[in-house]
């Protein structure tokens, strides 16, 4: 996920991938072509006798990621004599441009990806390398390395859950602890909510990716799946039917404390109520608290994260989020491998260390790691910290997102996500308050009319 901020103003620009529409060939195996093209990983040869060129193409745009970057590179080439450019883009042009690079054959050599749909486009196409014998070397968090058929693809380099920040200082004021079920979380918006300008929650139901990730941790918690394990939609089974309504009534409900211009909510919307002091809840990725760390603005302490509440609180959920690095196949694959082992346990921990809530890391050892220990924002936000490392070390939160539903990562899931049938189940039942049974009759048509295309 990539951001463009003003810290000075309070406002955040959010840029989503939008996931882009998927059509992908079945997966080709590309393990043998790289292992004859790259060879063993080893480490970087320094200054070497001819200078070379790697292209990375970075989608983050948060307050100094770039610079990291850039920096890391200087110090690339000082040690080896390879230049490595860094083109920054917003996350939508990144993915235009890599596609662009590979069909004039002219592939960037690393770039950044956030929705494994299209990663796994790029895999079947034979147009990526896997990463497997790197990722190896690491442990990490839960559900972050997304093989496909049994290889890595991606460097992860951060998770980005959309977890639910409160006022911490609201819930302090009334007495409340965060919610596990419907009935709670509604009782704590109502005494929020005033009628006028203050609202008890902003989740999108706009059709787009905000939506699609903002809004869909209430039916992962109800236990929702999507899919069977031969890819047939099943939201309008015996079993997920009534869970679907349960959630799409309790969003009705919720409504009533949420803003009247429902239609046009999307995450930035959320953002900027809370920060404006008149929203108790939203979701994304904890980049406010960040700033009140950094002094730029007066949320210091007052912020809490929570997970997504069900109907019986039995379980609680949250949809997953991720990023990592790429590397394409093309003539300089050995050297962006190079790169990328070097990368990892050098530029990669100051990377993290600089936004270390906005980019979670997946790797588990640089939780131990003492320039990520000893950062400011990590010292700051000891219980913020410890409930995302919780998130991704434990598995007592039902963890969901539409891309990877389905008994493999798949364009079948990709092409549900683009058709924003969610979205507009959720419109349906909002704002035309039609039925929620009619609405997952609605949905279960959307999802598969998609599925046949």
């Amino acid at each position: 996920m990539s951001e463009v901020e003003n810290a000075g103003s309070g406002k955040s620009e959010v840029t989503s991938s939008g996931a882009g529409a998927i059509n992908r060939r079945s997966l080709l195996k590309t393990a043998g072509a790289l292992a004859a093209s790259t060879g063993v990983l080893g480490a970087p040869a320094v200054l070497a006798q001819k200078t070379k060129k790697i292209r990375f193409l970075n989608i983050e745009t948060a307050e100094g990621s770039k610079e990291v970057l850039l920096k890391g590179a200087a110090e690339y080439k000082k040690l080896t004599g390879v230049e490595v450019e860094i083109d920054t883009n917003s996350l939508d042009q990144a993915w235009i441009k890599v596609q662009a690079s590979i069909r004039a054959g002219k592939p960037y050599e690393l770039f950044m990806a956030s929705f494994i749909g299209h990663v796994a486009l790029l895999a079947s196409q034979g147009s990526i390398v896997p990463l497997t014998s790197l990722t190896n070397k690491y442990k990490w968090g839960r559900d972050v390395l997304l093989p496909i058929k049994g290889e890595v693809y991606w460097y992860p380099y951060d998770y980005n859950h959309a977890t639910v920040h409160y006022r911490k200082d609201f819930y302090e004021q009334n007495g409340f602890k965060p919610a596990r079920t419907f009935d709670e979380y509604l009782k704590i918006n109502k005494a929020f909510a005033d009628g006028k300008s203050k609202v008890g929650s902003v989740f999108p139901i706009e059709s787009g990716a905000s939506t699609n990730w903002a809004s869909t941790g209430f039916f992962w918690a109800e236990g929702v799946r999507l899919f069977d394990d031969k890819w047939n939609v099943i939201i309008d089974n015996a079993e997920m039917r009534p869970k679907v309504m349960r959630v799409l009534d309790f969003y009705a409900e919720l409504a009533q404390y949420m803003p009247k211009d429902l239609a046009q909510a999307s995450w930035l919307e959320g953002y900027n109520a809370f920060l404006a002091g008149n929203a108790a809840h939203y979701s994304f990725v904890p980049i406010m608290m960040e700033y009140a760390t950094m002094g730029k603005n007066n949320f210091k302490g007052k912020i809490g994260l929570t997970n997504y509440p069900s109907s019986t609180g039995k379980e609680v959920g949250m949809t997953a989020g991720y990023d990592g690095i790429v590397v394409t196949k093309g003539p300089n694959t050995a050297e962006a491998m190079r790169f990328l082992e070097w990368y990892v346990d050098n530029t990669y921990i100051d990377f993290i260390c600089n936004r270390p809530l906005l980019y979670q890391p997946p790797r588990l050892d640089i939780y131990d790691n003492p320039k990520y220990i000893n950062s400011p924002i990590v010292k700051d936000n000891p219980e913020a910290v410890q409930f995302l490392k919780d998130l991704v070390t434990k598995n007592d939160v039902v963890m969901g997102s539409i891309d990877t539903e389905g008994p493999e990562i798949s364009e079948k899931a990709g092409k549900v996500f683009q058709s924003f049938a969610i979205p507009i189940m959720l419109q349906e039942r909002l704002l035309k308050k039609t039925p929620s049974s009619q609405c997952v009759d609605i949905g279960a048509k959307i999802m598969r009319t998609a599925l046949s295309k």
